[in-house]
This record gives C-alpha cells, structure tokens and sequence, in this order.
C-alpha cells in the first residue's frame, strides 16, 4: 500500500471546486464580460457622438496669447499652480508651455561643470567609473 504523503487533518486537494460553485464563478464572468462591453460601447457611442458635434475629447487648450504670460509669470517665480489659477487652465497646460520653453544649458555652462568636476571643485555622490570619465574628458573641452 503507498504511503499517504498528506499533512495530518488536511485534505491533499483543499480546492476542489464543487459543481455549483465552479458554476457560480463562470456565471460572473460572464456577467463581468456583458458589463464590460456594455461600458465600451456606451464610451464608443459617446465619443462618435462627440466628433458629429465637432468637439474633441479632453481638455480644451490655452490660447496661444496665454502662453508669454505662463512665461512672465514663470520668470517672476510663481508657482505652476497658482499660475494655472491666474490665468484660468490647468496645472498640466501650464506645465506643458513651461517644459517646451526650458533653456538648455550652454556650452560655457557645459565647460564650467566640466572644469569643476574634473578639478574636484564639484564633489559627485555616485562614483564615477574610469572609462566614464576618460568619455567625459574626451567630449569636454576643460579650459
């Protein structure tokens, strides 16, 4: 006779699902599966309704005249939200105007931050590896 291999007291299949359980659970998927559909389709149908009325779906944008005021107040310091409120859009618009008009560093910046890092002026938290600092003197130009 083979020897039982079960822990004592449990049955070596605990999850053995019965008949109108296993039943249960298909009929929720189902059910979870016709909800599902129904969402999208009302989603499709709105969204087709909203292109025949000529309205795009999202966010209305900020008026191109909006734009050097996001960057006056931006220059003066304020804050994304409180520019958002003053000029009635949100914080993502705001946001947005804000990244397409950040200035890249120049190359005199390029060349102090070279400068300082290779003089140890400038102290790095994570180690830079040998062969990555041979790369960056070889791309900067250290005066």
């Amino acid at each position: 006779m083979p020897e039982d291999r079960t822990i004592a007291g449990q049955d070596p299949l605990p999850h053995k699902p019965k008949l109108g359980g296993k039943a249960l659970f298909q009929m929720m998927g189902v059910f979870a599966g016709f909800e599902r559909a129904i969402i999208r389709e009302r989603v499709n149908a709105g969204l087709e309704r909203a292109g025949t009325e000529g309205k795009k779906p999202g966010c209305p944008r900020m008026s191109a005249g909006v734009e050097p005021a996001i960057l006056e107040a931006r220059a003066q310091g304020k804050g994304m939200p409180k520019m958002a409120r003053e000029l009635g859009g949100g914080t993502g618009a705001v946001q947005r105007v804000a990244a397409a008009n950040r200035r890249a560093p120049s190359a005199e910046a390029w060349s102090r931050l070279a400068k300082h890092l290779l003089t140890g002026r400038i102290k790095v938290s994570l180690p830079l590896s040998s062969s990555l600092m041979s790369a960056f003197r070889r791309k900067m130009i250290v005066r």
